[in-house]
């Protein structure tokens, strides 16, 4: 739950400071049929079922208000998720030689 809560950067936190304790081996795949893969697997539908849970609820509380609000509370939910994306780092901008130029 914590990472449902705390987002993907906390998840890549954890396993950074986590990689070598076995303690968190369900955090990284594994092995089919070892017990890192058994627990990453269930680690996996945890944290799907919690983030299920959540949307559900979240959309029964929207489903409870005024169409009014309903349309503010959806920007803001865009707004948010947008938020937290995380723009990829280290990616090259493209050539200048466009696709035109390569024919």
């Amino acid at each position: 739950s914590f990472v449902v809560k705390n987002g993907p950067e906390f998840e890549l936190m954890a396993r950074a400071k986590q990689a070598g304790d076995p303690k968190f081996a369900f955090l990284f795949e594994s092995e089919p049929g070892t017990e890192a893969a058994i627990g990453h697997a269930y680690y996996k539908w945890k944290k799907h079922s919690i983030e299920s849970q959540l949307q559900q609820e979240a959309e029964n509380r929207v489903a409870k208000l005024p169409d009014s609000v309903k349309v503010s509370e959806s920007v803001q939910r865009v707004n948010k998720m947008q938020d937290q994306c995380v723009a990829p780092k280290n990616v090259p901008d493209s050539p200048a030689v466009s696709d035109m130029d390569m024919e």
